[in-house]
């Protein structure tokens, strides 16, 4: 954030208009004029969404960047030092298995417990934003909503429509794919699981594909994988074998570890099958070696979960 007397302000992040926050995700400061903004952005607007993290680069007396939703404790220091020790192997390719930071995510995901089955329907990539393109492009064209809110998370709607996908309204029966970000990012409105279950079975029609995403789901507590979809394997089997109905869960997981310059995301197949056809639209070597080497590390760093838990409850 720029200081009071900085005439860049304007370029921070994004405009609130008419109560919505328009350019991405994340809370921003009020600009009047907009025309400015939008044409010294480092944005795309012909073809990309607006989203936080970029001005910082560009300010002088730059101080912390509220536009982003991370972790305000950091990055957790054993796994950056993995990643920059994991710079020296750049003449080599990462290991196109993702191994063993692809295992060692599932056992994270599992905590410990079953982590196998995990793996085998478990995708890494270069942010949770390629796997949002690969899921959306697996399906046929037709009508996108968005789950509950129409505030969330704007990159599930953009990489839709571009696949060919015409958004509607939450709950229309013609939609192919429905997204629920949960906990939502960033309006923070949390469904339990049971809630949640209850949405998906009265708000998502027969044959179509639903996508939660769970990446904020670490703040939720302690035990945040008990009231995830993690643990609902076997209420996710029946509902793709009794209504045809596909659950895929995703992670972006530079929001709890701050690394969002290493594009690190995950997403959870509802089968294996389901896993495979995303796998073979995915280009090799997806996960970089530095991201890779950093997932190992993280997984270990419970400080990175129980720290920022522990601050927010403490600033309420």
């Amino acid at each position: 954030i720029p200081s009071r007397k900085s005439k860049k302000v304007h370029n921070v992040y994004a405009v609130l208009e008419k109560g919505e926050l328009k350019g991405g995700t994340s809370y921003g400061v009020v600009k009047k004029d907009e025309t400015d903004y939008y044409s010294e952005s480092k944005w795309d607007t012909k073809a990309q969404t607006f989203h936080g993290g970029q001005e910082w680069s560009s300010l002088g007396n730059f101080v912390e960047d509220f536009s982003v939703t991370t972790n305000p404790l950091g990055t957790p220091k054993a796994a950056l030092a993995a990643a920059r020790e994991a710079v020296g192997t750049i003449e080599h390719y990462p290991a196109a298995d993702m191994e063993p930071a692809i295992s060692h995510l599932s056992a994270f995901l599992a905590d410990s417990s079953d982590w196998a089955s995990i793996r085998e329907r478990l995708l890494m990539g270069n942010g949770a934003s390629e796997l949002i393109d690969l899921l959306v492009r697996d399906i046929d064209p037709g009508f996108f909503a968005p789950g509950g809110d129409v505030t969330q998370y704007k990159e599930y709607e953009r990489s839709a429509n571009a696949a060919g996908h015409v958004t509607t309204d939450p709950g229309d029966c013609r939609a192919r794919l429905t997204c629920i970000v949960n906990p939502n990012n960033p309006t923070g409105k949390y469904l339990s699981i049971d809630a949640l279950k209850l949405y998906i079975e009265k708000n998502v029609h027969d044959g179509s594909h639903v996508v939660v995403d769970e990446s904020m789901q670490p703040w939720v507590g302690p035990d945040w994988r008990q009231d995830s979809l993690l643990n609902q394997q076997h209420w996710i089997e029946c509902l793709e074998r009794e209504r045809d109905i596909n659950v895929f869960l995703m992670h972006s997981w530079t929001k709890i570890w701050s690394c969002t310059g290493l594009r690190i995301g995950s997403v959870l197949a509802p089968s294996k099958e389901a896993a495979l056809r995303l796998k073979q639209k995915q280009v090799p070597w997806s996960v970089n070696s530095m991201a890779l080497a950093f997932v190992s590390e993280a997984v270990k760093d419970d400080q990175a979960r129980v720290g920022v838990r522990a601050r927010v409850r403490g600033t309420r």
